[in-house]
This record gives C-alpha cells, structure tokens and sequence, in this order.
C-alpha cells in the first residue's frame, strides 16, 4: 500500500470521528432543530439524460465518473441556493453525508449467503463518507465536479472504508445497538444534506402488464431538512429531493440545480473544445 494512501485513510478516520461532534452550520439548508425528522417534508423530483451525464464525464476525462457529475451538481447547485436565500452562507461550513454500500455483489443461494463466512453475506454493509460541499467563491463550475472526483476517490480508499466498518463493528459490540443508532442519528444530524444513489433497471419494467414510466426512493426519518436519493431508469437518471416544509423552498433550490446542470454542461463543452 502506498504512503499517501495510508495517511489519507488514518486522516479520513480522524475526520469522520470529528464530523460525530462537529457541527454543521446553521444555513438555509440546515435548521438544526431537534426532531426535525418529525416535521413534513416536501418531495420534489429532477430528471437527467444519462447521455448527457456522460457526455460531460467525456469531456472531463476518464477518471472522473457519473456519480462525481452528479455530486458537482448537487453541491453547484446547493450552494446557488444558500447564496441567494443568505448571501453570507455561501461561504458557510456545511457537509454531505454520502451513503455508501460497501457489501461485495456476489450472486449465490440464500442458505450460503446467511453463513458467517460468506463472500457476499446476506444484508447491506453501509458506511458513511462525509464531504465538505465546496464553498461559492466564483470558480468555474466544473470544480464542484472536480471537487467532488478528488474527495470520493479519497474517501473510498479500502483502508478508510474498513477502518470505518470496524468502528461501526466496535461501537455495536461493546456499547449496543442502541449507542450505535445514537452515534450514526448524530452523524446524519450534524451535517448539511445527505445523498444516496442505486443503479436501477435499463430496461422498461412492468407491474401486472401495466408499464412504469419512472421511480423513486426515499430514506424516511433521517434528522435532516435536505436530502437527495438518486437512481437510474431506462437512461435517465431521477434525483428525488426531500426537504424540510415551510424551512427550504424547493421550487427554488430544483431551478438552481437546473441552472447549475446547464453551467457545468456548458463549461464541460467548453473544455472540451479547447482540447482540440
């Protein structure tokens, strides 16, 4: 394993033990009011052309992915909002909290997946990567983009994923589940907004012969006034926006997401062309 590798990891660590006290700050995305999992909420709905998703991960080059894409726009977007609504919480301190599935996709019989020492064991392994949304400070759109590649790639370095996953492991053990749930609802509290993302069917699905034009996911009761689910569908892909009511106008936020999609496209078009 390489050095640097090794000391991201232990800094990552360090980090993410930090983010369970560490506070996000009050913004137009982030009440931080206590129970603010109980209050309503808003569901709102945008839709991407994967085509163009990629279009842009072309043009940026192949290390960066659709998921980076995506997570630049989010945060672009975010931030366009916060600014507009208060324009001194464009340089706020605020965080995402990304889900991530780390359980290896094995495909076996149920009775093997339920042995302990299963390749691919039965149930999810979820771990959790907190990411700094960059602050709006006039840089070319596409550094959100950037911003995020670098910050993922980091975070999804094997090392801090187990070390994460043996945390989570440890605290369970020695001091229940109970304190677990406590340590991950603080977790989830403390930071600005959090993402999650599947990959869904390519092809049309049916339900008894009647044909899905599109679906959604959500993650109810997560103490959060913001949260973003993503997943594909037939070459698009549907980013579901849950935010707090009477707190986050979404109608808002969902045109600045627009308008931070069509500036990254544009600047990628224009990165693009300068390469020729």
């Amino acid at each position: 394993m390489r050095l640097p590798g090794f000391f991201n990891s232990v800094l990552d660590f360090a980090w993410n033990l930090l983010n369970s006290t560490e506070v996000d700050d009050k913004t137009p995305i982030r009440s931080g009011d206590e129970g603010v999992e109980f209050h309503p909420f808003v569901l709102s709905h945008l839709t991407f052309a994967i085509t163009q998703l990629k279009e842009i991960k072309n043009n940026l080059g192949d290390e960066v992915t659709i998921n980076d894409v995506i997570t630049g726009v989010i945060f672009y977007g975010t931030r366009l909002y916060m600014q507009n609504v208060d324009y001194e919480s464009s340089k706020a301190n605020a965080s995402a909290c990304v889900v991530l599935n780390t359980r290896k996709v094995d495909y076996q019989l149920v009775e093997d997946m339920v042995k302990s020492d299963a390749k691919g064991a039965w149930g999810n392994r979820i771990v959790f990567m907190p990411i700094p949304i960059n602050k709006l400070e006039g840089q070319n759109p596409l550094e959100y983009v950037w911003g995020a590649h670098k910050m993922i790639k980091k975070k999804r370095h094997p090392l801090a994923l187990f070390i994460n996953d043996q945390l989570s492991k440890m605290t369970r053990k020695f001091k229940g589940h109970e304190a677990a749930a406590e340590q991950l609802r603080e977790t989830f509290r403390n930071s600005s907004a959090m993402i999650s993302n599947m990959i869904g069917p390519v092809e049309q699905m049916a339900l008894a012969n009647h044909p899905i034009k599109g679906m959604y996911f959500n993650v109810p009761g997560i103490p959060k006034s913001l949260m973003f689910t993503i997943v594909s569908y037939m070459g698009m892909l549907r980013v579901t926006i849950t935010t707090e009511e009477g707190f986050i106008n979404e109608k808002k936020l969902t045109s600045y997401l627009n308008k931070a999609f069509e500036s990254i496209l544009k600047a990628a078009k224009v990165t693009s062309q300068r390469k020729i």
